[in-house]
């Protein structure tokens, strides 16, 4: 009997983890990403729909700090379309989906992360002809700081004080 349970569990787990994580999904990991990290992947597409009619790859990466983030992808075959992607904040709060409607054009998402570890869920769809790959990727830019900000405005109020003094000066002239 308990072999019976062992079994039946084990089978359990393994259908439920099939159903789950289809057998076509690409599951990358990009690791610690920073700022100027370029992370491109090619995700090659099943060349039959026997699989059902959505289709699954997923980028996880992790950042150390905060960073502008830009989610592309680009290099669509014809026949293909996204219907939904998702960004996950794994420790966090629920997915952000930025693409949740089909789109056969390539895409860019750009948004300003903390640390933490993330993962991006990219669903699709194909229609014939099936096959061919497509690009994935990340790339990481750096925040600017506040104080950054302040010099500039800094800068630009002593240009414009300078240009507003010349301007006064060749008019008494």
């Amino acid at each position: 009997m308990k072999n019976t349970i062992k079994l039946l569990t084990v089978a359990t787990s393994l259908v439920f983890s099939f159903s789950i994580n289809p057998a076509n999904a690409a599951i990358i990991d990009a690791g610690n990403l920073t700022a100027g990290d370029l992370f491109e992947n090619p995700f090659n597409i099943p060349s039959s729909n026997n699989d059902g009619p959505d289709y699954f790859d997923t980028i996880n990466f992790s950042l150390l700090d905060t960073f502008s983030v830009n989610i592309f992808a680009n290099n669509l075959p014809l026949g293909f379309s996204f219907s939904r992607i998702d960004l996950l904040d794994v420790n966090g709060p629920p997915a952000f989906s930025f693409i949740d409607q089909d789109t056969t054009a390539p895409f860019s998402f750009t948004n300003v992360l903390g640390a933490g570890d993330y993962q991006v869920n990219f669903k699709y769809a194909i229609q014939t002809p099936p096959g061919g790959s497509y690009l994935g990727g990340i790339s990481v830019a750096a925040v600017p700081e506040p104080e950054t900000y302040a010099m500039l405005l800094a800068g630009l109020g002593l240009i414009g004080f300078s240009a507003r003094r010349r301007k006064a000066n060749t008019a008494t002239v």
